[in-house]
């Protein structure tokens, strides 16, 4: 089974610890890098082959726009940001399109990340 190789991006403090710890466990995903903040998206995009990027933001925050050239530059990749207060999070996908998926537990946030990322293909 391809696993769905999930990319963390500023998310720090407690709840990146969490947000690191509900991914690792799940045996459908695994976690293939972190950054500090979204100025090496792109790059560590194309190096992790990631399916999912998740995104901490601040409730003040807009998508930043590496995520817009992110979603143009790979239109299958998933987008999830989550709250840094830990209270909600948001899938983006190419339209760019946010779609609320609830209250931030650790059943939406795989939910989310399962129902709408996809493992890359193997390469030949």
């Amino acid at each position: 089974m391809e696993r769905i190789r999930v990319l963390l991006v500023g998310i720090r403090g407690i709840l990146g610890e969490l947000i690191y710890e509900i991914v690792a466990q799940q045996p459908d995903m695994e976690v293939v890098g972190q950054l500090v903040d979204d100025r090496e998206l792109l790059s560590a995009t194309r190096s992790t082959r990631c399916d999912a990027v998740i995104l901490g933001l601040t409730e003040e925050q807009v998508l930043p726009a590496a995520c817009l050239e992110l979603l143009e530059a790979h239109p299958g990749i998933t987008i999830l940001t989550v709250l840094m207060n830990g209270s909600h999070a948001f899938v983006y996908r190419l339209k760019p399109e946010r779609s609320s998926v609830g209250d931030l537990s650790t059943a939406t946030l795989t939910d989310a990340i399962r129902g709408t990322a996809r493992p890359h293909a193997p390469s030949l």
